[in-house]
Formats: C-alpha cells, sequence, structure tokens
C-alpha cells in the first residue's frame, strides 16, 4: 500500500501465507570427482556436495540499522482516560478500514456498529455474540472490517484509550531442551516484566521453528492453533505454555519481549513562549 492508501484506510489485496516445510524426501544426483578413484578406494573425493535440486532463483537482502539485540515496540499509554472520537459517514466494507488516529492500548477498544455493541477481545472485534468483526492494529491504530460487520455507512463513535508506540531493545531468555526437562508444558516467570502483545514464543520441533505470540491480552498464540497456546500475566510476569509438539532435544526454546517501559505523561500541559535570558551589565 501507499501511504495514501493506508491513511485512508484502505485493505491490502495481497495474501500472505504461511509454508511449513516437511522433510519427507530423499533425494540423489551424481557428482564429479575431484581426483581420479582407483579400484579398491574405500572414499572418493568430489568436487562438491552441494548441488540445485530445482530451478530457483537466489537473492540477497541486506539489512542495516539493525539493533544486535533486536527491538520490539512496547505500548505506553498517552492518557489518563479513554477518548471518545467521532468519524461521520464511514463505509463499512471488507475492501476499505478504518484509522483511529493513533496508537491504542490492548483491550482498550469500544463502539456501537449498526445497533450491536462491540468490543476488543486481544485484537479481534467482537460482538455481544462473541462473533468476530473485524480486527483492530494497536500499533498502527487501524480497523480492518471482515464479512461479518456488513457493508454500508454509519457515523461511528470509538472509545478507547490511546497509546504511544515506543522501540525499545527486546529482552530474551533461552530455555536449554533436553531429556530430562522435555514436555509439553513450560513455565517461566519473565524478569522484567512484559508490556502487553510483546512476548514471543519459539521453540524447534523437527528442525522447525513455530512461534507463539502474545495478542495484547494475554493469551499465546501461533498462525495454527496445532502450534500450541498459553498465557501470560503482565502483573507477575508468569508464562504458561502447552507446546503442540515435544521440542526437539538439545535445541532452545526462545522467549523474547519489550519490558514494561516507564513514560512521563505531558498531555494537557501548556507550552510556554520559548525565550533565552542575557545578562545585561547595570553599566550597560
Amino acid at each position: 500500500l501507499s501511504a495514501k492508501q493506508w491513511y485512508n484506510g484502505e485493505k491490502s489485496q495481497t495474501i500472505i501465507r504461511d509454508t511449513i516445510v516437511a522433510d519427507t524426501g530423499k533425494y540423489y544426483a551424481s557428482a564429479n570427482l575431484k581426483e581420479s578413484a582407483q579400484v579398491g578406494d574405500y572414499s572418493v573425493v568430489a568436487d562438491s556436495v552441494y548441488t540445485q535440486l530445482v530451478p530457483s532463483a537466489q537473492t540477497e537482502t541486506p539489512m542495516v540499522n539493525i539493533n544486535a539485540a533486536g527491538d520490539s515496540v512496547a505500548l505506553v499509554k498517552t492518557a489518563s482516560g479513554a477518548l471518545n472520537k467521532t468519524f461521520p459517514n464511514i463505509t463499512v466494507n471488507t475492501v476499505q478500514g478504518l484509522y483511529i488516529g493513533s496508537s491504542v492500548m490492548p483491550k482498550s477498544v469500544e463502539f456501537n456498529l449498526f445497533g450491536s455493541a462491540i468490543t476488543d477481545v486481544g485484537g479481534e472485534l467482537k460482538n455481544s455474540t462473541g462473533t468476530s468483526i473485524g480486527t483492530i492494529n494497536y500499533q498502527n491504530g487501524a480497523i480492518a472490517w471482515n464479512a461479518n460487520a456488513g457493508t454500508g455507512t454509519t457515523d461511528l463513535t470509538v472509545t478507547f484509550m490511546p497509546a504511544a508506540a515506543v522501540t525499545a531493545p527486546v529482552e530474551s531468555m533461552l530455555i536449554y531442551v533436553n531429556q530430562e526437562n522435555n514436555g509439553f508444558n513450560w513455565i517461566k516467570n519473565l524478569v522484567p516484566l512484559p508490556s502487553p502483545g510483546s512476548l514471543q514464543f519459539s521453540y524447534l520441533v523437527q528442525n522447525q521453528v513455530y512461534t507463539l505470540r502474545d495478542n495484547g491480552a494475554g493469551q499465546l498464540r501461533g498462525s495454527d492453533s496445532s502450534f500450541g497456546s498459553g498465557s501470560v500475566d503482565y502483573e507477575t510476569g508468569t508464562m504458561a505454555v502447552t507446546v503442540g509438539e515435544l521440542a526437539d532435544v538439545g535445541s532452545a526454546i526462545l522467549l523474547t519481549w519489550s519490558n514494561m517501559i516507564t513514560a512521563q505523561e505531558r498531555s494537557g500541559l501548556t507550552i510556554n513562549k520559548a525565550y533565552i535570558e542575557i545578562p545585561v551589565n547595570d553599566s550597560i
């Protein structure tokens, strides 16, 4: 999307799909010898053990100006109370979204849509029956409607807690997996305390990485329910995860999160005119 399209709340038509590779095939090939082989040799020296399996293109992506420790976004409240913002005559459909105007705190968005009360449940916007009518991106403050939202134009008053998206280096922890501690359930106390929506839990199964992410409501979910699930308590830092399969012995489970950032609210303060004091000698 262009900046103008994103600002107008338009929805991208690009579909991003996750692919899980299953190493179930065996491949055989021939290679040229680097040295001539003689009858009775137990080993031979090949030019290379690597070859291209299928025609494919290789691309390199330079990554610059990246923190070696990794960066994550923490959401910090920017007001002591919730705000009410009215959007007159908006269009509701699956193509056009709605930009609230700032980042928002998790679980703080509420509004009425076509006579139905909508609340935020971990990034999912649900009505009173629990049906999802769309999603809210906390960092961007963007609402994306789905088919259950209906279509039409309406005046919308949204109640939400505004936030600032602060980028900071992530905290990390490794849990080494061995025969003694391997299991389906993992419990850890995270210090410093994680900020809502920042915790990621990654583990290895048959050399494939599976990641569970905090949805901002204290629930850890993967892109597929088979990856497992878990929870995190922002007050105590306690994390409990049940993985979908046993992690590979000899691997390590990686936890990353942003800590609770302390910020001072400056909204509503009067800003005085800037001036410079110049001391003047009495004799002048």
